[in-house]
């Protein structure tokens, strides 16, 4: 369960008062946004997932100015140091990735040829590469998450993050984003198999996962089919947070209370 669905920016008040009541609902994971290095200890956290047995998982977020194709160097380097960071969160709280869209910042766009295109992947590559290294060394893999069109015109498919990441970094499949991007998700996710690192899921209206049209059997068995083993982290967002409201495009509730969405999410997870 993504931290998202309540609070933002995550702080370690709100972690004591989220951690038991997740735990207490039968969750084995609960997902830590990273979004400004400071704004929560992961050496406490840890100390509270491990007293309610839970695991973690993090996410990375990617604000304006954070960027790693078509930038300066500076920029570069400053987001391949927040990586970094993330890295060493992710260690300390046990996850086994860092996951999100570690390539340009949510929400920019621009029309590119095939030619810049590949000039683009290429330096993406060339400056995933070292972070990728440094996360290895400390047992984490960066999860690349491809995004919709709305969000980024760099990576919208598998197809296209297969081509543009180095071998050291895995996918973050988002079935939001999958909903509007691939022709067939379940189809997509065979063709990843072997990079799937992690999974995140929601109702393609970013509501309750189950709550839709999206076909979850097929979707499901496509991930047993290349014996993906990792969580599936219900990442949705609440109406209430300003930033986060504008950021993720989230208007109205998009369910009944923001602790149904995750139970009733979770008992339909279970369920397949």
């Amino acid at each position: 369960m993504n931290t998202w669905v309540w609070v933002s920016p995550l702080t370690d008040d709100d972690l004591a008062s989220l951690v038991p009541r997740i735990a207490a609902w039968g969750f084995d994971v609960i997902e830590l946004p990273v979004e400004r290095p400071g704004d929560w200890d992961p050496h406490k956290a840890a100390a509270l997932l491990a007293e309610h047995g839970l695991k973690a998982s993090v996410v990375l977020v990617m604000p304006p100015g954070r960027e790693l194709v078509a930038a300066t160097a500076g920029v570069v380097e400053e987001t391949q140091d927040y990586l970094r960071h993330c890295v060493d969160v992710a260690a300390v709280v046990g996850s086994p990735v860092i996951g999100g869209p570690a390539y340009a910042s949510v929400g920019r766009t621009w029309r590119m040829s095939d030619d810049e295109r590949r000039t683009v992947y290429a330096e993406l590559r060339n400056n995933l590469e070292p972070v990728a290294g440094y996360a290895g060394e400390r047992g984490v893999t960066i999860a690349v998450e491809p995004l919709n069109r709305y969000e980024t015109s760099l990576l919208n498919t598998v197809e296209q993050a297969l081509e543009a990441l180095p071998g050291g970094c895995g996918l973050a499949l988002d079935v939001y984003h999958m909903n509007i991007e691939e022709k067939d998700p379940a189809q997509a996710v065979l063709a990843a198999a072997g990079r799937i690192a992690h999974v995140q899921v929601c109702g393609t209206d970013r509501g309750t996962p189950g709550a839709d049209r999206f076909d979850w059997p097929a979707f499901t068995q496509a991930l047993r089919d290349v014996g993906y083993t990792g969580p599936l982290v219900i990442e949705s967002f609440t109406a209430h947070n300003q930033t986060i409201a504008t950021a993720a495009s989230i208007w109205r509730p998009l369910a009944p209370t923001q602790d149904s969405l995750a139970t009733d999410g979770l008992a339909f997870l279970r369920s397949l």
